[in-house]
């Protein structure tokens, strides 16, 4: 877990022990905890990224939260699914007595803050991408539902919080569930009181607004709302006030224009008012998202979803810029401290000359790195000039030349080198774009255009380009199916 919550900056670095654990700074605050990333240290320069969860000191004291709290933990703690978020540790902090958890760090972002940055770009989140990921989510909830204790009992754990903000997107491309702080399972003995409401209301299920107990359809309820918030930019119920809210999820149906119009009846199934009639388990609702990604030949897999993450965040979140950070002041200074102290006649000179000329930083920060930096980027570009030689430009072997230009970056953003590799690479792509669009190709058309904004993320003409084929097409942009020569 890494996202914060839009508006809220993280702290400076703290660097606080915590048992094993050195707490590096603060990435976020709710009503009920504090998230800070931490690093868990060992023999032999063994070293790992976590997130650490605190209930807050305010309500440290309150028994209603600490055991909300403490069964966030115990359920979190029964499942084990690559969809959601791992709980590695309960805690409890000697002098205090207050309780932490220590999570699994996920390097990505909500897919609210995905949401918001197409939005904000006038970019509409392509369908297959907004499937695969509400796909991969129902795959994590249906295993925390049909999660059982050691005598075979079912758990009957419901989430009760599902959101744009609770589903997770990795640059890697995984899909992680998050914050099960509201769920109820079987062995829970604390009672909802009457009348109050769990959840955020623009995805509380119809049931749940009259008073009925929740369920796992409940969730579903919630996912299909994630679904069609992806889909269509804008909420399915956007009332002002709560009431007019609640109005709307009782009794008007939500405009389904802007979702495909064969995945209509899918997410329709998923909002049903009634629960009988919605789908009953988070599996059948996966089913049908993978059968409509099937049949309309637009199957992703979860390196495509890695990829547009990177391309509509080429720098990454803030979140990610945050926790490097933070880490830096954990490790980050101390080995530049070493290094400059073995190369202090190199780097003396670097910052000598930079400061005369005022500017140039960056052609010395090259002669700054380690040497095998050096060498390793150098084999990247070169890598990079051989396969556009060869015509291999992008697919999905992982060996073309897109794949070993994000390689380089990853080692240096700001080489000019690099930067020249992507504005070439992104220029034959172009061509290769407009050439297949003459011919009336045009899902290779949206495919090289992708893989050139990939190339050159900081290009606003293919942004702009990308916008005007989806709001033509109305329809998923889809993936390269192979190498692609000019």
């Amino acid at each position: 877990m890494s996202a914060t919550p839009d508006g809220v900056a993280a702290s400076a670095p703290t660097s606080v022990g915590l048992g094993r654990y050195a707490l590096l700074g603060k990435l976020a605050e709710g009503g009920m905890a504090e998230v800070y990333l931490a690093r868990q240290h060992g023999p032999k320069g063994f070293a790992k990224t976590v997130v650490v969860k605190k209930i807050r000191p305010v309500i440290s004291g309150d028994q209603h939260f600490v055991q909300m709290f403490l069964n966030e933990a115990r359920l979190a703690a029964l499942i084990n699914h690559p969809n959601v978020v791992s709980i590695h540790e309960l805690g409890e902090e000697p002098e205090s007595g207050s309780y932490y958890l220590v999570m699994e760090y996920i390097d990505g972002c909500t897919t609210r803050a995905l949401l918001d940055e197409l939005t904000h770009r006038g970019r509409r989140l392509p369908a297959n991408i907004a499937v695969r990921i509400v796909a991969d989510a129902c795959a994590g909830l249906d295993f925390a539902h049909n999660l059982q204790d050691e005598e075979g009992r079912p758990l009957n754990i419901v989430h009760r919080d599902i959101s744009l903000e609770n589903i997770l997107v990795a640059y890697s491309g995984l899909v992680k569930v998050v914050d099960f702080g509201l769920a109820k399972a079987a062995f829970d003995d604390r009672r909802t009181p009457t009348g109050q409401l769990k959840g955020k209301f623009g995805y509380l299920a119809p049931e749940l607004l009259r008073g009925k107990p929740a369920d796992r359809r409940a969730d579903v309820w919630a996912l299909g709302v994630v679904l069609y918030r992806l889909l269509a930019a804008r909420k399915p119920f956007p009332g002002e006030i709560e009431g007019q809210i609640v109005n709307e999820i009782l009794f008007t149906e939500p405009a389904l224009d802007d979702c495909p119009v064969d995945l209509r009846p899918v997410l329709s199934r998923a909002l049903a008012k009634d629960p009988v009639h919605r789908y009953q388990t988070a599996a059948e609702f996966q089913r049908d998202l993978e059968a409509w990604l099937a049949r309309s030949g637009l199957m992703i897999v979860t390196s495509s979803v890695s990829a547009f993450v990177k391309s509509v965040f080429p720098e990454g979140h803030r979140d990610r810029v945050t926790a490097r950070n933070l880490l830096a002041t954990d490790s980050g200074w101390r080995g530049s401290a070493t290094w400059i102290s073995r190369n202090w006649r190199k780097a003396s000179l670097a910052v000598a000359a930079a400061a005369i000329a005022g500017t140039g930083a960056a052609a010395y920060a090259f002669w700054l790195r380690p040497a095998s930096q050096r060498s390793a980027l150098h084999a990247q570009l070169e890598l990079v000039d051989q396969r556009m030689d060869q015509g291999r430009l992008v697919g999905p072997g992982g060996d073309e030349a897109l794949d070993h230009l994000l390689a380089a970056r990853r080692l240096d953003v700001a080489d000019a080198a690099v930067v020249q590799r992507g504005r070439a690479l992104a220029d034959v792509l172009v061509r290769l774009a407009h050439d297949a669009r003459a011919h009336g190709e045009n899902a290779d058309v949206a495919a090289e255009l992708q893989a050139a904004l990939l190339a050159d993320p900081g290009r606003a003409a293919l942004e702009k380009e990308l916008s005007q084929l989806d709001e033509e097409a109305r329809r998923p942009v889809r993936s390269a199916a192979g190498p692609r020569k000019p």
